[in-house]
């Protein structure tokens, strides 16, 4: 359906070699040959040198350093001083110029003499193949490098002498050119196969060249120095006659050389027409043995394979590796069935489900529940598990690349045969180690081969982190171009976050009973108190007082506009019943019921309700959404005592009944300071409101008629006189949220001591 892609990133995801074919291999269409790796004559022409078969051709190879060491010999012996001074010239500075270089020189200098008609293109092949001789000359003047100079100026008196001569000249340079370009050849087929019969004959070869060459050189001399003509004779002689037994001996050298090479190259041919036929037949058996090895350790986290991975996929954020896992542990030892039911009621506004197109669904609410994540993990496993799906329960302190990084490590904990169909191996969980963009780019290939997957992150903090993370997944929906991709993102607000074209305003749709989130939040962390041999970290621990905080300051929100709208209602009989005292006409009994009816009308419309709520949830920004450190330290002591002083032992679920006596108690705590932040000037403006409200004509007889918008705007609206009253004192929320805690725990340790259990 999708194919493997082709990344452009600096992690190398290593695709499988084999052709498919309907996921099968493709049958082998070479024939099947009948092999014996270990056949003697097969590794003789075919394996490299070994160390002791090099060491033992040395022996060989010093017959061509010996042949080195006489040709230098014979030049000191056949040189006199002032020759040897005219072969080695030296620079203006003193020092021994290069000789090759001088040999250029010379050849180019007596290219441009009348008296030799060496063509020019002859020229300039005789310097390229001197190159030739360099590499030669190097590797056996090992044994006598002194003699080096020497031999290159011995070739630049054999060019000296025989210049004026064009035919011996011209024979001179053409043996010299054939050889050398003859090396050029033997030395690559040494380079690619050097097995120990390439490297016997090329010393054979290398001893030849050099006793040709100390020949022609000597004969230059003798010719030189004999005044006798029949001296010049011997040496202008044909070099068929005069050189042939050399010239053939280098000749079947070469020969040899190139047969033995060709013969290794078809050698090493069906040595790899074997293999790949043994790998074909092999392969389909081993790919399905380790597709099945790692498909029997999948849903075990703790296996070694996976703790290799997080070893490489976590480096240097290696705390943060079992995240996911500690507060899936934790959370599912106090998660009451009772979530199940919430996350119905999330589904219907925020549909996470599995589908066939991308898409990414955004939700924003002032405390995400991460029990939530849980259960989409179930049911996901459950209804949709051919798409691999991963959750993540941010906490704080968290970053992009470890967030990644858990995705990453989850799919692979349910799909772990796709190392073996993507070709993964551990080193590369490194390489995407290396930049949140890397893997990032990881995780993508694995969505793609996977072909698909399906994410659920929920997040309770705010920060830079938070917000590239959501970043990321937003823009992923408009131009992801692969397999679909289910993505479900739910936050607090903050104007931050990037978003979709349709987020949903969950705390507008519905919330989760206070009884069961803040009693829950408090239950897990008590329950990280009372088994201190259980290892948590240090950031998970944080994080689960952090929900504690966070669950009870959004349930703030709830009691204050239920005492908001109860003070009301209280105020509006009191202002009604107290209008003589104000100057006010008297209010019959039936004008006061009108007037209350009006009032209990208004506020139980939706629009109302909705308009209070959202001015105290704005104004409770003024305390922190996350858990100061010293209300922290003070709570965590508390606790301490409390679980210190308990010696009964306490049990671990909570009922109905249990959840209601302490959220009763909670609300209790948080009351008096709600109070006084919201509620403190209503009865004034109540009673102003009655008296506006009378004023307008709406009090009549005839009918109970609702409260005028404008009216309502005035004193309740966002920019009314209401919210113009709100304390700014954040001290009278917080404090009363510190107590609320500390006496919900005391009920809580009471309520599992019991241990009842839901019937």
């Amino acid at each position: 359906m999708y194919r493997f892609p082709s990344l452009n990133t600096s992690v190398v995801f290593r695709t499988p070699s084999w052709s498919r074919d309907g996921g099968s291999p493709k049958s082998a269409s070479s024939p099947i040959i009948r092999w014996e790796p270990h056949n003697e004559v097969f590794r003789r022409f075919s394996e490299d040198a070994t160390e002791d078969e090099r060491g033992a051709d040395r022996m060989t190879f010093e017959k061509a350093e010996i042949a080195y060491r006489n040709a230098v010999n014979s030049l000191h012996s056949y040189l006199n001083k002032d020759e040897v001074a005219t072969v080695l010239s030296r620079s203006t500075v003193g020092k021994q110029s290069d000789p090759k270089a001088d040999l250029h020189r010379i050849a180019w200098d007596i290219q441009r003499t009348r008296e030799a008609k060496l063509g020019e293109g002859k020229t300039k092949k005789l310097i390229e193949c001197l190159d030739h001789y360099q590499g030669v000359f190097d590797i056996l003047s090992q044994a006598e490098f002194s003699g080096l100079p020497l031999i290159w100026g011995g070739l630049k008196f054999v060019l000296l002498v025989t210049k004026n001569n064009s035919n011996v000249l011209s024979k001179v340079i053409d043996v010299m050119i054939d050889i050398g370009r003859d090396l050029e050849r033997i030395r690559g087929y040494i380079a690619l196969y050097p097995t120990p019969r390439m490297l016997e004959f090329s010393s054979e070869l290398y001893a030849a060249i050099v006793e040709f060459l100390d020949k022609v050189i000597r004969d230059a001399k003798n010719a030189e120095k004999s005044i006798l003509k029949r001296a010049m004779t011997t040496f202008l002689q044909p070099f068929e006659v005069r050189y042939g037994e050399l010239a053939a001996k280098m000749k079947k050298t070469q020969r040899d050389i190139r047969e033995d090479a060709e013969l290794c190259f078809h050698i090493r041919q069906a040595m790899v027409n074997h293999a790949i036929d043994r790998y074909r037949t092999v392969l389909p058996l081993q790919r399905h043995t380790m597709r099945q090895a790692f498909k029997s350790v999948a849903e075990n986290p703790t296996a070694d394979l996976f703790q290799a991975i997080r070893k490489n996929l976590f480096k240097n954020f290696e705390v943060q590796a079992g995240f996911h896992q500690e507060l899936q542990a934790t959370y599912e030892v106090t998660t009451s069935k009772a979530w199940i039911e919430w996350f119905s009621m999330e589904q219907k506004y925020v549909p996470s489900g599995y589908s066939h197109e991308t898409k990414v669904i955004q939700a924003e609410c002032d405390a995400p529940d991460p029990q939530h994540a849980l259960v989409w993990k179930k049911q996901q496993r459950k209804f949709a598990s051919h798409v691999p799906s991963a959750y993540l329960i941010w906490t704080r302190g968290m970053t992009a690349q470890s967030a990644i990084a858990s995705l990453v490590d989850q799919i692979l904990v349910q799909k772990t045969e796709v190392m073996i169909d993507a070709g993964i191996d551990l080193d590369q969980f490194k390489e995407a180690n290396n930049s949140v963009a890397s893997l990032w780019n990881f995780f993508s290939y694995l969505t793609r081969v996977l072909e698909g997957c399906m994410i659920y992150i929920t997040i309770g903090s705010v920060g830079k982190q938070e917000f590239a993370i959501v970043g990321k997944f937003v823009r992923m929906a408009k131009i992801w171009k692969g397999p679909p991709v289910n993505v479900t993102l739910i936050h607090p607000f903050n104007d931050n976050f990037a978003r979709t074209d349709d987020v949903v305003n969950l705390d507008d749709k519905y919330d989760v009973h206070p009884r069961l989130t803040t009693t829950d939040a408090m239950h897990h962390v008590l329950l990280l108190e009372i088994n201190p041999e259980r290892k948590i970290s240090d950031t998970i621990r944080s994080l689960l007082w952090e929900t504690v905080w966070r669950e009870v300051r959004y349930a703030v929100i709830g009691i204050a506009l239920t005492q908001v709208i109860e003070k009301i209602h209280d105020a509006a009989k009191r202002a009604a019943r107290e209008a003589p005292v104000r100057s006010q006409s008297f209010f019959s009994k039936t004008e006061i019921e009108r007037w209350v009816t009006v009032v209990g009308k208004w506020t139980a419309a939706t629009w109302s309700m909705n308009c209070m709520r959202e001015q105290i949830q704005r104004h409770i920004d003024i305390v922190d959404i996350h858990l100061p450190p010293e209300r922290k330290q003070r709570l965590e002591g508390k606790l301490s005592l409390l679980v210190f002083e308990q010696d009964e032992e306490l049990g671990s679920q909570l009922t109905f009944a249990q959840r209601e006596a302490i959220w009763v108690d909670v609300q209790e705590a948080i009351k008096p300071g709600t109070a006084e932040m919201f509620c403190e000037n209503v009865e004034k403006l109540m009673a102003a409101m009655l008296e506006d409200y009378r004023n307008e004509g709406s009090g009549g007889k005839e009918s109970a008629k609702g409260l005028s918008f404008p009216l309502v705007d005035v004193y309740f609206g966002k920019g009314g006189r209401w919210k113009d009253s709100f304390s700014g004192n954040q001290e009278l929320v917080a404090d009363g949220m510190t107590n609320a805690i500390e006496i919900g725990f005391v009920g809580l340790i009471k309520a599992l001591a019991l241990q009842e259990t839901e019937e």
